[in-house]
């Protein structure tokens, strides 16, 4: 799908990166949340869905490789 500047701008927006405790790492680690545009006023409950990356990515991979952002939070 073609994202246009404005709508990969908006939808930057809406990831926040936050720092998540592992055990098996023994360290932090970055993870991406995706939140809908209205997540912090709606008061609803909304849905999970874990993206793994692949081998030899990272935690920012579905942002940089794909229109996530964009799709995901309408």
């Amino acid at each position: 799908p073609t994202v246009t500047k404005e709508e990969a701008e908006a939808a930057r927006a809406k990831v926040k990166t936050i720092q998540v405790p592992s055990k098996a790492l023994g360290r932090d680690v970055p993870v991406n949340v995706l939140l809908p545009k209205d997540y912090e006023t709606s008061g609803k409950k909304y849905s999970v869905l874990y993206l793994l990356h692949g081998l030899g990515q990272d935690y920012g991979a579905w942002n940089r490789f794909s229109a996530i952002a964009v799709h995901g939070t309408n």
